[in-house]
């Protein structure tokens, strides 16, 4: 199995597009209720998240095929996305500690959001180490996210 992490292309979005939707649906219903998923997934709010962000994102290819992405803005990874075909293969872990290994290059503490009722998701940051350190009501979802926060070993 050949994994490589890079920098995201033009050519990639239609592919992140892709695997967030999928991923979305697969997995996002249970905490985000089937009407924000169905808002999420059925506009072009990920589209135009994906080329926004474009030049802050990175992507896991596993055999040429791209298995995830992550998203950083400064000193936040504000999106980490394995395709939900390829959970449990240590590929989050892997794209994670890249992501962390180039933010604490520039940063002593480095933040990272998530839905607070994601709970497969906090259960593995807080595995590598991050903690949770505040609760706050996101407007944009209309349901609560936590930051977490890691300093540099």
């Amino acid at each position: 199995m050949k994994i490589e992490i890079r920098s995201a292309a033009a050519c990639d979005v239609d592919d992140i597009v892709k695997i967030s939707k999928r991923t979305i649906r697969a997995c996002y219903i249970g905490f985000l209720g089937e009407n924000a998923v169905k808002m999420f997934t059925g506009g072009e709010a990920i589209r135009g998240y994906t080329k926004e962000h474009l030049g802050q994102t990175c992507v896991i290819v596993v055999d040429e095929v791209m298995a995830g992405f992550c998203v950083c803005k400064v000193n936040l990874i504000d999106l980490l996305m394995i395709d939900n075909a390829r959970h449990r293969l240590g590929l989050g872990s892997r794209l994670l500690a890249h992501c962390e290994g180039q933010l604490f290059k520039k940063y002593g503490q480095i933040k990272l959001e998530s839905f607070e009722l994601n709970e497969n998701a906090n259960r593995f940051y807080e595995s590598h180490g991050w903690m949770r350190e505040k609760r706050y009501h996101d407007e944009h979802s209309g349901v609560y996210k936590v930051m977490y926060t890691k300093g540099r070993d």
